[in-house]
């Protein structure tokens, strides 16, 4: 069975057909429920060095936190075009649960990014009988929510649920290349362009306030928003601010975070064509653009220094950090008083952006 959204309980079963290329996907989900999450992060960044159509045998790894792996391939040369994030396959990707699900109206988005692939997405627009099309138009904030990097946006149903009520705003979910019913294969490049995709279709659209947009991601999401918010810089767009959540400074970080001292995967790190520097990007955001980092220090997976560091980074006059001392990896958002702190930096936004 598959894991249910954000820590949700099981709604569905869900019955797999393996193929070849998922076998690899069985042996992940019988690591994680021997190994815990810690393990299955340090199997995630070995196969972000490891990943290509070009390979040659390289060498079977060990770590003392994590358990022996199969011999892994490293790709020569190390092309762009053949690097892919192989760890976002230990779980199904395909979509087991709808908006409405949880009676939220939404549509089915598909979009052409700029080298041709298809992505889908859902926007759900936010609806209140008590006001007039004018006013919700005024007064609806539009979040463009970016997720993680396990399973697809079907899982963060509960927790779309939650933002869509709580603030009362409309969200534009999208679904990575690779991921879900889009199409292509997962690269950080690629990843870049589906976030500009998601950019430029809400700048497209005349019934949402273009001054209320913010960008919305965790871990993985959390570094395309930052590397989306540049591009939208170098635009000369108008963004109402940037929310991360539990986000890395850059993924060889997190593979020296992940292996011990003495483990050549530390070494090697050149090799992953996927770096995702946020800590080379968040210098470069404007001072005038709002930013709100929030960290839950019991995250397993990801340090809650790195979300510290990046925001003494960076050179916003309206920057936030918020911690959650019990806040967990994916489960910060269910901690008390987490959607008070940004329906508080939202509030404060529109004072300062007016």
């Amino acid at each position: 069975m598959l894991p249910p959204p954000d820590g949700a309980p099981s709604l569905l079963p869900l019955k797999l057909e393996q193929s070849p290329t998922e076998v690899s996907t069985s042996r992940q989900g019988r690591l994680q429920r021997r190994s815990g999450p810690l393990r299955v992060m340090a199997v995630q960044c070995a196969n972000l060095l490891f990943t290509s159509t070009n390979t040659v045998p390289f060498c079977c790894l060990r770590s003392s936190r994590a358990p022996p792996l199969a011999c892994c391939s490293l790709h020569w040369p190390p092309l762009p075009a053949t690097d892919v994030l192989v760890y976002v396959n230990f779980v199904n990707r395909k979509l087991i649960y709808l908006p409405s699900r949880f009676n939220l109206p939404f549509q089915d988005v598909f979009l052409k990014t700029s080298d041709g692939v298809t992505i889908h997405c859902w926007l759900i627009k936010y609806r209140d009988p008590s006001k007039n099309l004018l006013q919700l138009f005024q007064d609806t904030p539009t979040l463009i929510f970016f997720h993680s990097n396990a399973s697809n946006m079907s899982h963060r149903l509960i927790n779309i649920k939650e933002l869509y009520h709580n603030l009362k705003c409309n969200l534009l979910c999208v679904e990575y290349r690779g991921y879900g019913n889009s199409d292509g294969k997962s690269s950080e490049w690629g990843l870049k362009l589906d976030a500009l995709a998601a950019w430029e279709y809400i700048q497209s659209r005349n019934d949402l306030n273009l001054r209320k947009v913010y960008l919305y991601g965790r871990s993985l999401g959390g570094a395309v928003c930052i590397d989306l918010a540049y591009k939208i810089q170098k635009r000369r767009d108008f963004l109402a601010g940037v929310i991360v959540e539990n986000v890395y400074t850059n993924i060889p970080d997190m593979i020296d975070h992940m292996f011990p001292l003495y483990h050549p995967l530390r070494y090697l790190k050149w090799a992953s064509r996927n770096q995702w520097r946020s800590d080379d990007i968040v210098p470069k955001l404007s001072s005038k653009l709002p930013i709100l980092f929030i960290s839950g220090l019991k995250d397993e997976l990801i340090p809650p220094w790195m979300s510290k560091t990046l925001f003494e980074m960076s050179k916003s006059k309206y920057k936030q950090l918020k911690t959650f001392s019990e806040g967990k990896h994916n489960y910060t958002w269910m901690e008390g008083g987490y959607f008070e702190v940004l329906k508080d930096f939202i509030a404060s936004v529109s004072l300062v952006r007016a």
